[in-house]
């Protein structure tokens, strides 16, 4: 029966798996599961974690950085929808009918969802940008007390 490895280095290998994994995959949309997988690539090869706490702090920095890039492009659909709607003109036949001139710009989000968000943009985003700046601060200061030893 495999108890898992027995030397140190294999231990200190697989306590990377969670991290390895993406444990915070689950907090994104599958839309925004290769931007995090590539924020997390670039930001780990910057900063070079070295341990296991390191690594978890830059994964939620790169987790918060996406949650903003989603916020801004729910902020972008819902502007541009609003600055190019739909455009129709009145047919006065027996139906009352309208017809569609411009299609205007089609949202690739739920127009309505987004809508429902906009009195929450600016609280959600302060709130994300607060989560990732404090994973930017405790990075750094995981950092310069590694480096401090």
């Amino acid at each position: 029966m495999n108890t898992g490895p027995n030397t140190e280095v294999g231990k200190i290998n697989v306590s990377h798996n969670a991290v390895k994994h993406g444990i915070f995959l689950s907090e994104l949309t599958e839309m925004e599961t290769e931007t995090y997988n590539k924020l997390k690539k670039i930001i780990r090869k910057e900063e070079a974690p070295t341990s296991t706490l390191e690594m978890i702090v830059l994964d939620r920095v790169a987790l918060h950085k996406t949650k903003l890039l989603r916020i801004s492009k729910m902020e972008k659909d819902f502007i541009k929808s609003i600055l190019h709607p739909k455009v129709t003109v009145s047919i006065f036949d027996d139906n009352f009918s309208e017809k569609v001139v411009d299609e205007g710009y089609v949202p690739t989000f739920n127009i309505e969802a987004v809508q429902s968000l906009v009195d929450t943009y600016s609280r959600y985003e302060t709130t994300e940008e607060n989560k990732l700046f404090r994973a930017i601060n405790q990075f750094l200061s995981l950092k310069t007390s590694r480096e401090n030893k």
